[in-house]
């Protein structure tokens, strides 16, 4: 889940200069008045990871324009979204796109390629928000308004057709995923040659696709190809060049190759450091994803001091209660329950439920896994009963999230499986550990072959 959300928010740190590009294109006459003032403001502050004062600058903007040309106020209205998404501000950041869209829809010709951008936009939100199949209606809207402009308009389709993929495998729908993904690169090489960043950047997306299908020699090979070009394009100590090191960091780890992982973690690092300071959010996803790291080698002491850090440089730049922070917040829990501290793992888990709970909705797949920590947690300390009740509300909610076969759903039926042989339930156990097994084989390509449990909840407690 970490790589996901980190490749979500490093995609949009890569498309920041476009979108400063883009205004000045749409602006050039106008940079001395205030609304454009505002924007530039907005679009700096954004580049650099401050989000508040982005947000700001972009609500007077919008303030300024709201009496202007239509392009202007959808333009300001559209930024201000931008950020809102990434702050966290789900509903508020839904609002104002929509208001986008209809601003866009009411000069269906002169801006309907703009009207694909919105739709584009809208749809990354619900796919924040696990709304898939919203977001995969919503991006073949956006891809049917550009199939039918002139393709020199449109030179970039490719990307849309890179986002429907991205769509398809949150649905699960992996293998269809992967030829959608091909389309994508095929028309991406024909306008921008082989070697073009929006190449890399659909090799990459493809390439976390075969890992979460356990298929790590295709992905390693997109993830180094997709390097190879950030870096002749980019150079060594650029962010997207960061982007692919870190997706690397993410599979070294899976397969157990620690001294590499943290070779290039600290790399990754540091090139976060040097190109956007030490509050970005960024900073503080690379200190998570070293503390997670040194958490799986049993370095438990510099896993919570990275944590901790991670944590605060999050919430100051993302405010309290956002997913992101939910997700470190869960991480340190589970370094927590490995030094026994459960009462201090406790209150995190619960922290994390409560702020997706509110940010995310009640039947959103994290709102599964953090019941299922929860149940483990309340298991390691023999509070069976509450375990059973959070293991049975996770189960229910991962079955209406990710579907009857999804791997995450067989980890808390085989963990609510041994839960209940230590409960004297035996038939009940062995029902769901033999629906486990069921999905397990469904989903063959699991690399390991075996369902992902903490350890310790195969352990017999003592007599």
């Amino acid at each position: 889940m970490e790589l996901r959300s980190q490749a979500r928010n490093q995609r949009k740190i890569a498309a920041l200069p476009i979108a400063v590009l883009l205004f000045l294109r749409l602006a050039p006459a106008q940079q001395s008045d205030a609304w454009s003032q505002s924007m530039a403001e907005g679009l700096s502050y954004k580049e650099k990871g401050n989000f508040t004062e982005a947000e700001r600058s972009f609500r007077l903007a919008v303030e300024s324009s709201a009496q202007s040309s239509p392009n202007r106020h959808a333009i300001s209205l559209s930024r201000l979204a931008e950020v809102l998404h990434v702050r966290g501000k789900y509903d508020e950041a839904e609002r104002l796109f929509l208001q986008v869209l209809s601003i866009w829809r009411e000069h269906p010709g002169r801006y309907s390629l703009s009207l694909a951008n919105g739709l584009n936009n809208l749809a990354n939100l619900y796919r924040s928000t696990a709304r898939y199949r919203e977001a995969e209606t919503l991006c073949l809207q956006a891809l049917e308004i550009q199939e039918r402009a002139p393709r020199e308009e449109v030179p970039y389709i490719g990307e849309t057709i890179a986002n429907l993929a991205v769509m398809q495998s949150s649905l699960g729908r992996n293998m269809e995923a992967i030829a959608t993904f091909g389309r994508a690169l095929e028309i991406q090489r024909k306008i921008h040659g082989p070697n073009d960043i929006s190449v890399a950047r659909t090799m990459a997306s493809l390439g976390y696709v075969y890992f979460v299908m356990g298929r790590h020699a295709e992905s390693e090979k997109l993830f180094r190809n997709a390097m190879a070009i950030r870096e002749k394009k980019l150079g060594p100590d650029h962010v997207e060049v960061a982007n692919s090191l870190n997706a690397l960091v993410q599979l070294y780890m899976a397969e157990r190759r620690f001294r590499e992982a943290e070779k290039l973690s600290n790399r990754v690092l540091g090139i976060w450091l040097a190109a956007l300071g030490p509050q970005h959010p960024e900073v503080g996803n690379g200190l998570s994803n070293l503390a997670a790291l040194y958490a799986k080698q049993g370095r438990a002491t510099e896993a919570v001091a990275l944590y901790q850090r991670a944590i605060a440089i999050s919430e100051k730049a993302l405010g309290p209660d956002h997913p992101r922070l939910a997700l470190m917040l869960s991480n340190l829990a589970w370094v927590y329950n490995r030094l026994e501290r459960y009462s201090e793992a406790e209150t995190l888990y619960q922290q994390a439920l409560a702020i997706q709970e509110k940010k995310l909705g009640p039947d959103h797949p994290e709102i599964h896994r953090s019941l299922h920590n929860l149940a483990r947690c309340y298991t390691l300390q023999r509070r069976y009963e509450e375990a059973s009740s959070f293991y049975s509300r996770a189960l229910a909610i991962g079955e209406k999230s990710l579907g009857a076969e999804h791997p995450h759903l067989a980890e808390t039926l085989y963990s609510y499986g041994l839960l209940l042989q230590k409960m004297h339930r035996n038939t009940d156990s062995k029902k769901f550990i033999a629906r486990a097994r069921e999905i397990q084989s469904l989903n063959a390509h699991n690399k390991s072959g075996r369902l992902t449990v903490d350890y310790r909840d195969l352990q017999r407690d003592p007599e």
